[in-house]
This record gives C-alpha cells, sequence and structure tokens, in this order.
C-alpha cells in the first residue's frame, strides 16, 4: 500500500502543506497518516503523541531560533537522527524503525520530572 504522508509545517515547503486544515482536522491527519514530515515543535510532538514515523527539517533563516525546542526533545528521546539539518545533501528518509518502547519511556520520564518540578515548586505555594 502506498504510505500516506502529511507535510505538518506552520509555513510552506516547496508550495506544500495542508494550509486548508482546520487544527482538530491537521492533528488528525498526522495520526491518520504513515510518515510526518515537519519543520515545526507541534508537528514534533503529535508525531511522538501518534508513534507516527517522522522527520523535521532544520529552520533556516528569520525562524532559525525555533530549532532549540525541537532540538530539545529529539535529544531526550534519543531521536536527533530525525533532524534534517540545512546542510543535508543527497537527502534519504531511511532511518531504522523509531523503537516506540524507548521513546515512550523516555518521554515519560521527562515528563516525571516536570510533574515533579511543578509539586514541589508550584503547588506547595497554592
Amino acid at each position: 500500500h502506498d504510505a500516506e504522508v502529511i507535510i505538518a509545517a506552520d509555513n510552506i515547503i516547496n508550495g506544500l502543506q495542508n494550509s486548508n486544515l482546520s487544527i482538530p482536522e491537521w492533528i488528525r491527519a498526522i495520526n491518520d497518516c504513515d510518515l510526518v514530515l515537519t519543520n515545526s515543535f507541534h508537528g514534533t510532538m503529535f508525531s511522538l503523541i501518534f508513534n507516527k514515523d517522522f522527520y523535521v527539517f532544520e529552520r533556516v533563516g528569520e525562524t532559525r531560533s525555533m530549532n532549540v525546542r525541537v532540538n530539545s526533545i529529539l535529544s531526550v528521546v534519543d531521536l536527533k537522527n530525525r533532524l534534517i539539518t540545512e546542510s543535508a545533501q543527497n537527502l534519504q528518509l531511511n532511518e531504522p524503525p523509531i523503537n516506540w518502547d524507548s521513546v515512550l519511556a523516555k518521554l515519560k520520564a521527562w515528563k516525571d520530572v516536570g510533574e515533579n518540578f511543578i509539586r514541589k515548586n508550584i503547588l506547595k505555594n497554592a
């Protein structure tokens, strides 16, 4: 069967984008597709939430600073190999399959750290 790919970007990539989708439709499209190509943090996060094969294109130019969040989450889940950098040549999307058990365990540990921080520093003062 042919893979269904969604371009989950917040700006146009070579004229390709699912820009006519509402937010719920955009999220559903990510959930229903086989592969996500994105340059956005939210596209990356929904790919992780829905356990979708994905690649993230590094931002260039004025929006370059937005790469920090994507780099951070890719480091947390040890998927930096899913980042396509500006200097990439001969683009090939053939990384090994994602080990979702490992990714989900790392996401849970990351979430636990955040929840513990909130409990210790915010909720105790409420």
